[in-house]
């Protein structure tokens, strides 16, 4: 008999966490009985073609949330509730006569990067988190992390602890011939804590001949990116095909405060291209400064500096890119995370 599995996203917008739901968790239903109860709307289209259970959240408050999925658990009796990152993660204490997997899409850092540049307060703010976080991680019979980085966060209850690196299937990657100016994609959601206003200023600084960039998603920093009139910046807001735009570029960026084991990183790898980036959290395990990309300060002049780098010397760009696919052959793809996956679920 087939285990049940009921997985629990209350995320409120279609990212990241919810996007490991619909294209590598759904991928387990050969193997397991999935039934979904989920937040997001869009997550919840995906999920209606996958065959499987889906129920939707009717509220977005904690505590009711947390109801309803004890009452999801009583009348479907999983063998297994899988919470999939966001603060869904801290109903674990709460839920009785199942086993638990915590799946942990983010690092420590989320607890800071969002809240006001005061010391004194982040630093209360992280300590308590991580209290909760510990919590959390005792009543769980299984914690996955999706960086070894955000493992290694984890000081306490580290046997139930196990690094399963996100994956996506292979995609031909083209052939390279890079010519001045050298394109550069930033893609992800148009907020600060991307890092996008730097990547803006940086581009707004170098000319045109040596690179330009196409800047794909939506966010809160959307209209500040329509204001500039520079015609090596190409604003694109938000598209569902997303491949075109790896396939047409040269470099990919990523300028986060903080990451775990980023999806956008993961595609760059896969077509091949090299990456420029902080380097933050668990991108030192997908990047490595000189071998498939840049990583540098997060500063304006450190991307111009990095830009103006490989404008001069663009023979090392596919040289880059090639190390960055096999870097993703060996550790990114669909088919490893899932049997990981698969192999944590059937040792419960």
């Amino acid at each position: 008999m087939k285990k049940k599995i009921l997985i629990i996203g209350n995320g409120l917008c279609y990212g990241g966490a919810e996007y490991y739901i619909s294209d590598i968790l759904s991928r387990l239903s050969g193997d397991f009985d999935i039934l979904y109860l989920v937040a997001d709307k869009t997550l919840m289209e995906k999920l209606q073609s996958t065959g499987g259970k889906v129920a939707a959240f009717s509220t977005h408050t904690f505590v009711r949330q947390m109801q309803e999925v004890r009452s999801a658990i009583r009348r479907e009796k999983p063998d297994i509730a899988l919470l999939n990152g966001g603060n869904g993660i801290f109903f674990t204490p709460f839920l009785r006569g199942v086993k638990k997997i915590i799946v942990r899409h983010s690092t420590n850092r989320v607890a800071v990067c969002r809240v006001p540049n005061n010391n004194f307060f982040q630093l209360l703010y992280r300590t308590l988190y991580v209290c909760l976080l510990h919590a959390a991680y005792f009543f769980s019979d299984a914690v996955v992390h999706v960086s070894n980085y955000s493992m290694k966060e984890q000081k306490l209850f580290r046997r139930r602890a196990v690094c399963i690196h996100n994956g996506l299937p292979d995609a031909v990657s083209p052939e390279r011939k890079v010519k001045l100016p050298v394109r550069f994609l930033f893609l992800g959601r148009i907020e600060t804590f991307k890092g996008i206003d730097v990547v803006a200023e940086a581009f707004q600084k170098i000319s045109g001949d040596v690179a330009s960039i196409d800047i794909v998603g939506a966010g809160a920093y959307s209209d500040q990116l329509l204001s500039i009139n520079k015609k090596n910046i190409r604003y694109h807001g938000f598209q569902n095909d997303t491949g075109k735009y790896y396939q047409n570029s040269d470099v990919f960026i990523l300028f986060s405060i903080c990451e775990n084991c980023p999806f956008g990183v993961i595609d760059a790898l896969r077509y091949a291209m090299p990456v420029v980036t902080t380097g933050v959290g668990g991108v030192g395990e997908m990047v490595f400064d000189g071998v498939n990309g840049l990583v540098i300060p997060k500063t304006a002049e450190a991307m111009v500096a990095a830009a103006e780098k490989l404008a001069k010397n663009p023979e090392v760009i596919p040289e880059m890119g090639q190390k960055s696919r096999q870097i993703f052959e060996r550790s990114f793809t669909l088919e490893r995370a899932i049997t990981q996956l698969a192999e944590t679920i059937n040792k419960l």
